[in-house]
């Protein structure tokens, strides 16, 4: 699968990048799974999707995580942002 990158080339997806920001973001945070965050993103690639997308998505999947017993979410998406 190829990724557009900021700069318009095309990049075979490494899932590596993903997990850079994905486990810092979780790191300390209680209910927090980077795992199963990750692997909610995995569904919604496709072929050409852009990196801001994927930063987008993975920012959405933590919001759409938050509530009662997984509000540490908040945090997660915070951070998340903070790398965009």
């Amino acid at each position: 699968m190829l990724v557009t990158k900021r700069d318009g080339k095309f990049a075979k997806l490494d899932i590596s990048q993903i997990d850079k920001q994905v486990y810092p973001a979780c790191e300390g945070l209680l209910n927090t799974d980077p795992e199963a965050l990750k692997d909610t993103v995995k569904i919604m690639l496709m072929n050409g999707i852009t990196t801001t997308d994927i930063q987008k998505a993975l920012v959405l999947t933590a919001v759409n995580k938050v509530d009662i017993d997984t509000a540490n979410y908040t945090y997660v998406a915070a951070r998340l942002s903070l790398y965009n």
